[in-house]
């Protein structure tokens, strides 16, 4: 969960920096929302004994990382490239 929310956070700051289209950053965000929603369910879930919420953290961890990073974060790194951003510049560390 801490890399999500950290990996999220870049994202979510180099879209401001790029200058990314607002309606693409709020898909981006909202996914970002929802990821976060899910996990912190199960966890509750999870403290409270439910079992089956680590089955369900397991498979929707797995199905939105797979589906964010064809998806939203492809879309972000394409429009960066065909717009000619800096995007090395923007993220030095290489973090996302």
């Amino acid at each position: 969960m801490d890399f999500a929310l950290f990996h999220f956070d870049a994202e979510e700051k180099l879209m401001a920096q790029v200058g990314y289209p607002p309606y693409l950053t709020q898909e981006m965000v909202g996914q970002h929302k929802e990821f976060k929603t899910v996990v912190r369910q199960c966890v509750l879930e999870f403290r409270k004994g439910d079992m089956r919420s680590v089955r369900h953290l397991q498979v929707f961890v797995e199905q939105f990382l797979k589906a964010h990073e064809v998806g939203v974060d492809k879309q972000l790194a394409d429009w960066i490239r065909d717009n000619d951003m800096p995007s090395a510049a923007s993220n030095p560390r290489g973090d996302l």
